[in-house]
């Protein structure tokens, strides 16, 4: 008797087997879309106190900071929000990119 004329053969090719691919996909996509990719944290600031009463570009700067985690980047973001010279920040997501 071959394994799929069994009953117990037979629940696993027709119910067994299916759900475990089924399973296997829904791990498969869950992991790509898991946030691997990198957070940036970028501050655009004033050089010193002076300059923040010009309009003038010349007297600011960009910062960027790159994070593994989200979490880690809203931590860096908290932290340059509370700089007395900060004019702009953002927290963004690499979702595409070149290796720099």
């Amino acid at each position: 008797m071959e394994l799929h004329e069994t009953v117990m053969g037979k629940r696993l090719i027709e119910r067994t087997l299916p759900k475990m691919t089924d399973a296997l996909d829904r791990i498969a996509n869950a992991m790509e879309r898991k946030e691997t990719g990198c957070y940036i944290v970028a501050l655009h600031y004033y050089n010193n106190e002076e300059a923040m009463n010009e309009v003038d570009s010349e007297r600011t700067h960009d910062k960027w900071v790159v994070h593994e985690s989200l979490e880690e980047a809203q931590k860096e973001y908290r932290k340059v929000l509370k700089h007395p010279l900060i004019r702009s920040a953002a927290v963004t997501r690499i979702v595409e990119g070149t290796d720099w």
